[in-house]
């Protein structure tokens, strides 16, 4: 079943090593976000979500979770992956995050399996 993931086009670039993917997803200030983003094949995961300013390239704000991913649904133009884990102080994260070709954006959990499940 992993084979499946690692060869879908939107996640082999996180199969087992950090990538990258950047978005302007936010339509009301219009933020840039970048996610730095690792999946294992024992289901381990790494997920960084940093928001920076539209003004002045800032970063206004940091997201992390280390922990597990599992996929919420798999086609072939949108990947929903949810990560559960501990964010940087370790506290309990649980985000949900969204691949699709021209753009990626997380949410909560509630968020995500209200609209993306």
């Amino acid at each position: 079943m992993r084979d499946e993931f690692s060869a879908h086009p939107l996640l082999a670039p996180f199969w087992q090593k950090f990538g990258v993917r950047s978005s302007k997803s936010d339509s009301l200030t219009l933020n840039d976000f970048t996610y730095t983003l690792r999946l294992d094949d024992d289901g381990g995961a790494e997920l960084e979500e940093q928001e920076f300013s539209y003004h002045d390239s800032s970063l206004v704000a940091s997201r992390i979770v280390k922990g597990r991913w599992s996929a919420v649904k798999m086609e072939p133009q949108k990947v929903v992956l949810r990560f559960s884990g501990v964010d940087g102080a370790g506290a309990p994260a649980d985000r949900i995050l969204v691949l699709l070709p021209d753009d990626v954006f997380s949410g909560t959990v509630e968020w995500g399996l209200k609209h993306h499940s």
